[in-house]
């Protein structure tokens, strides 16, 4: 006659020995209501992250082998957080102000995916970071473009400050004030004269029309210079 299994004794040690794995974790944190099995399961997700971690570093790991393990880092990181949400609503501690840095350094992140280890170093992974860095730079000179283009053709925010920026153009103001033409010039002789601003003795009786003038031609000058770069 056969040996009988105690199969309560067998299962039991099944029970023991798959502690750990993500298997026997419910699918959905809302089935668990006791909040010290919930963080139980927490550090069985950031053993798991850990082991994982060290993993995708192997150099004997096969391209398959990479992606794979990458994919369920990613895949813990979200249930690990669906956990500590858990635990929060339980009334347990809330881990979802804890600082990550540790596992967050050792990737890079695209479009909200992260990449650890070997993974980073992927052809396809490289290309989309390119890929990525050339589009947020060119986002940023769109937006600085635009931005710089928006503030010289509000006129209401102007200030000769502002556009004054030469080192030499608080000397060349009070210099303006301080001389004299022999009498004014009105403004159709002044748009006919072609005026240099490395000029050392302008003088002007009219000095706020000057100041005017001076604004308008630098202002169309630093518009064209935008411009041009807006269509590179």
């Amino acid at each position: 006659m056969a040996p009988q299994h105690d199969n309560t004794t067998t299962s039991t040690r099944k029970g023991k020995s798959n502690i750990g794995q993500s298997s026997k974790r419910p699918r959905k944190t809302d089935y668990c209501n006791d909040v010290n099995t919930a963080i139980k399961y927490r550090a069985q997700i950031l053993r798991e992250i850990t082991n994982n971690l060290a993993r995708v570093h192997d150099l004997m790991l096969t391209e398959y082998q990479i992606r794979d393990i990458n994919d369920s880092i990613n895949k813990l990181l979200k249930e690990r957080r669906s956990w500590e949400y858990r635990i929060k609503q339980l009334g347990g501690a809330d881990f979802t102000n804890i600082n990550n840095n540790n596992i967050s350094k050792d990737s890079l992140t695209i479009k909200g995916y992260k990449y650890f280890g070997r993974a980073r170093e992927l052809p396809d992974v490289v290309k989309l970071l390119k890929e990525a860095n050339l589009e947020r730079e060119s986002k940023k000179e769109a937006h600085n473009s635009a931005k710089s283009l928006k503030e010289f053709e509000n006129q209401s925010n102007w200030t000769n400050s502002y556009y004054f920026r030469e080192n030499n153009a608080t000397k060349l103001l009070n210099e303006l004030k301080l001389n004299k033409f022999p009498k004014p010039i009105d403004s159709k002789t002044f748009s006919s004269i072609n005026i240099d601003f490395t000029m050392d003795n302008l003088i002007t009786e009219n000095t706020e029309f000057m100041e005017k003038y001076l604004v308008q031609k630098k202002k169309k000058f630093l518009l064209q210079r935008i411009k041009s770069k807006s269509n590179d």
